[in-house]
C-alpha cells in the first residue's frame, strides 16, 4: 500500500566545512543545502532538496517541507545528505539513511 511521507526539513546546527573542498582551506563559511533521496524499487527512486542558505554552517534554518509518495514502502529508504554548494560545484558534508518503516511520525532532533 501507498504512502506519503512528508518531511520538514528544519534546521542545521554546526555543521562542519567539507575536509577536501573544491575551493580549498581559504576559510570560507558553508553555503549548505539538503537533498533527500528516496532509494527502493524505481517508481519511488526520487529526490527533493531544500534551498541553500548562504554563509551559514552554525545554525542553518530551512523549514522547508518536502513531500514524497512512496508506492512501495517495505523496500524503502530514506536517504538525508547534506551539501555545501560552490560556486564551482558541491562539497559533500554528511548523510543519514533510514529505512522508511523506521521513521516515526513526530518532531525529532536526532
Amino acid at each position: 500500500m501507498k504512502k506519503q511521507l512528508v518531511l520538514k526539513v528544519i534546521s542545521g546546527q554546526q555543521l562542519p566545512k567539507p575536509k577536501d573542498s573544491m575551493m580549498g582551506d581559504r576559510g570560507e563559511i558553508i553555503d549548505p543545502f539538503v537533498e533527500v533521496e528516496i532509494i527502493g524499487v524505481p517508481v519511488d527512486c526520487c529526490k527533493e532538496q531544500t534551498r541553500v542558505v548562504d554563509d551559514n554552517g552554525f545554525n542553518p534554518m530551512w523549514e522547508e517541507t518536502l513531500v514524497f509518495v512512496v508506492h512501495v514502502p517495505e523496500l524503502a529508504l530514506v536517504r538525508f545528505l547534506v551539501w555545501d554548494h560552490d560556486p564551482i560545484g558541491q562539497d559533500f558534508i554528511g548523510q543519514r539513511t533510514i529505512a522508511f518503516n523506521s521513521m516515526l511520525p513526530g518532531n525529532h532532533g536526532n
